[in-house]
């Protein structure tokens, strides 16, 4: 093989070359087209299908970039959002119900370059094929009604509606609104809607509600009276309120399981009407067969619960639930002619007086019951009239009587001769008064049904002491003579500021005003009595201006005294010494200083003393003060 061998002019010739091949490539220009054409316009697609965009660059681009939503709409979503193909393929989707544009973009590259231009395309994304839903009011609706239709599609731009109403009336309609269509059976409504992307179907059943069927169960059909009895409602077709009647005493209810007890035994019909809002049911009724269950209540009643001795008495049985029963009377105390009975209204008599009791047992297959009446036997015979009073009292007071008469009950007629208050029908009087000495009665008289008694008791009322002086006035440490006369020695009342305190005449000196009685041997007072009051003149106070405390009992006491030898009230006396020293102090006007100081003897001087007084003259209280001298 010929070697060649080239030069550097070779080199530089091919380089020259490539530099010219290289300078006379092109950058690409990019275009695309979209495939296939929407089936609305130009440029429009639906929502949801495939869109192929295909390449038209020139100058053989080798990258391609390609942006399907430029703009960033919020409503649209590409898949894929970008892409690298040359011919892609695309889908849209469209949140909204309107037509929505969306920008589309396409870079090339090759290697001569980037493209000089964006390819920019604007497209419109219909929302799509619509989906069909059917909007119905009311759900529920009965024979003859009407539900009100509506649709509630989705993807909207719905260019064509069609309803099938099935039975109903209308049964086909076109509005895009509000149809309101009634129905007489159960019916299946069709609602289809199409725009340029597709079509959709939907369907709504619709079921007729009928009024109830009422229907119930007891959960006995033979129960006890007054035993609770529970109806559970078995209605159909959703009853929504119930109307019972339970047959009895006008008892009813308006719950769905009530609960009744009867009473009385027998045959009770119980209705049920259920209702929903289509209407009430027809009544359903059953029976119910009450069965006397309960035990035997045990009564009996008599004419009066108070009965004589020896007298027959009826004891009629009102006792209930005694059906098959058998019954047990017994007597106490024994009763003629028997102590115990099975009759049914057995008659006895009881043979003694005072309390009785009888008792009454009823027995059954469902139990037993006693009652128990307590009686009171009374002897039935006229009273005695019997009482107990004081055989005499003193002129001017009052006693009482106490009625001890037999065979009560009765009443009680007193008759008090010489007495204040002359009758009284009370049973134990008390507060007669007589004011007249000498002799009377006293008469009781009492009765019940079967006669009366009498009984009357004589009374002395002895006469009282008299007072023979008159009301009148001293002045205070004076006297007044007083008389009385009476039987036996005379005691006076009360004893202050007398003397002697016994006897027909006596000698007052009281200091205050006092009123004055009297009893005698036979300890009444008097009816009457003596007020002896008390004046008082002015006070005077009198004291000496020297003592000598030497002990030779000549004016060793330092006291004062009044003028009249009147009685001083509220006395107070106090003695201070040169330097202020109280050295003496006395409330008794009797009392005097003797000279000494807690034992000690004072020395001569002058002393200064304080008496302070109420004079009962004029009823004010005084001060007087001086001097004395103590001379030893």
């Amino acid at each position: 093989m010929q070697r060649k061998y080239f030069g550097l002019a070779s080199f530089v010739l091919i380089g020259l070359l490539m530099n010219f091949s290289s300078a006379n490539a092109q950058v690409p220009v990019s275009g695309f087209t979209v495939a296939p054409l929407s089936p609305y316009v130009k440029d429009t697609f639906c929502a949801g299908v495939n869109v192929t965009f295909t390449d038209t660059s020139k100058n053989s681009p080798t990258i391609w970039s390609w942006n399907f939503n430029s703009t960033s709409n919020v409503n649209v979503t590409a898949t894929p959002a970008n892409s690298a193909s040359q011919n892609p393929i695309v889908i849209f989707s469209n949140s909204t119900i309107v037509m929505q544009a969306v920008v589309v973009t396409l870079n090339t590259t090759n290697g001569a370059g980037g493209s000089l231009n964006t390819a920019t395309k604007t497209i419109y994304i219909a929302p799509g094929q619509p989906t069909a839903i059917i909007s119905a009011t009311p759900t529920t609706i009965c024979k003859d009604s009407s539900i009100s239709f509506s649709s509630a599609s989705s993807n909207g731009l719905i260019s064509n509606y069609s309803w099938n109403f099935g039975s109903g009336t209308p049964s086909l309609s076109t509005s895009s609104g509000v149809v309101k269509d009634t129905f007489t059976i159960a019916s299946t409504v069709t609602l289809a809607v199409s725009n340029a992307c597709g079509s959709n179907t939907a369907t709504y059943h619709v079921n007729l509600t009928p009024p109830p069927v009422a229907s119930f169960t007891p959960n006995t059909s033979n129960p006890c009276n007054n035993v609770p009895v529970t109806f559970a409602d078995n209605s159909i077709y959703a009853p929504t309120s119930w109307s019972w009647n339970f047959g009895h005493n006008g008892h009813v209810s308006n719950l769905q399981n009530p609960v009744d007890s009867f009473a009385t035994p027998g045959t009770y019909t119980v209705t049920l009407i259920a209702s929903n809002y289509c209407g009430p049911s027809a009544p359903w009724s059953t029976t119910i067969t009450v069965q006397n269950c309960s035990p035997p209540t045990a009564y009996f009643k008599t004419a009066s619960d108070t009965v004589c001795m020896n007298q027959p008495i009826l004891f009629t049985d009102s006792s209930s639930n005694t059906t098959s029963s058998i019954r047990s009377w017994t007597f106490f105390p024994a009763s003629t002619p028997y102590d115990t009975s099975t009759a049914i209204n057995p008659t006895t008599q009881f043979n003694t007086s005072g309390p009785a009791t009888v008792t009454l047992t009823i027995q059954s297959a469902n139990g037993h019951s006693t009652y128990t009446k307590h009686l009171v036997v009374l002897r039935c015979l006229p009273p005695t009239a019997l009482f107990d009073s004081w055989g005499s009292i003193c002129q001017g007071t009052c006693t009482y009587v106490t009625n001890n008469s037999t065979e009560a009950p009765f009443t009680s007629k007193w008759y008090f001769y010489g007495a204040d208050s002359a009758t009284s029908t009370k049973f134990n009087p008390s507060n007669i008064c007589y004011q007249n000495a000498g002799l009377d009665s006293i008469k009781l008289v009492v009765t019940n049904q079967y006669g009366s008694s009498s009984l009357t008791k004589p009374i002395v009322i002895l006469p009282a002491p008299k007072i023979l002086s008159h009301d009148t006035c001293i002045y205070a440490g004076y006297s007044v003579q007083l008389y009385a006369h009476g039987h036996g020695l005379i005691t006076w009342s009360p004893t202050t500021g007398l003397s002697p305190t016994t006897g027909d005449t006596v000698l007052a000196s009281p200091l205050n005003q006092v009123t004055y009685s009297v009893r005698d041997t036979t300890s009444c007072p008097s009816v009457d009595t003596v007020v002896v009051c008390v004046k008082y003149k002015n006070v005077y106070i009198m004291a000496s201006n020297t003592f000598t405390p030497d002990g030779n009992t000549k004016n060793d006491v330092f006291k004062v005294s009044s003028k009249d030898g009147l009685p001083i009230n509220e006395f107070s006396m106090k003695i201070f010494n040169r330097w202020g020293e109280m050295v003496f102090k006395t409330s008794d006007y009797l009392e005097g200083w003797d000279g000494t100081y807690r034992g000690v003897q004072q020395n001569s001087g002058v002393y200064v003393y304080i008496i302070g007084y109420r004079d009962l003259g004029d009823n004010q209280y005084k001060f007087i003060n001086g001097n004395v001298t103590l001379i030893r």
